[in-house]
């Protein structure tokens, strides 16, 4: 996939790499704001997904630690969400169109919507 520039003045490597760095936050704002590019669209919703699934995690894990289990699961869920994060911005930066399991196929069809 060869970079384009898009709505949002961005190339759609570096428009879809910047959608992950506050995600969910970014990732809304580049998915309003992105009216034609599928590549970034895609990306924008799979980091609005990815975010909202960290902070779930991590609101798991304060939960459990009320009995014992949170102090074990929240350095798992930080170091995954953190892999996870630079894997994410490392392959749309390079226009790689990297689906997660589950969250991939749900952004790819709000990606195509009209």
């Amino acid at each position: 996939m060869t970079s384009k520039k898009d709505t949002t003045k961005f190339e759609s490597n570096i428009a879809s790499a910047l959608s992950y760095m506050v995600s969910p936050f970014t990732g809304i704002l580049f998915f309003a704001i992105e009216k034609e590019d599928k590549f970034v669209k895609f990306h924008a919703f799979q980091s609005i997904l990815f975010g909202i699934v960290v902070m779930g995690a991590m609101s798991l894990s304060n939960i459990l630690n009320f009995i014992f289990l949170g102090f074990l699961l929240r350095p798992i869920i930080s170091l995954a969400a953190f892999y996870y994060w630079i894997l994410l911005m490392w392959k749309s930066y390079n226009n790689e169109e990297y689906e997660l399991p589950y969250l991939g196929p749900i952004a790819k069809e709000q990606a195509n919507k009209k």
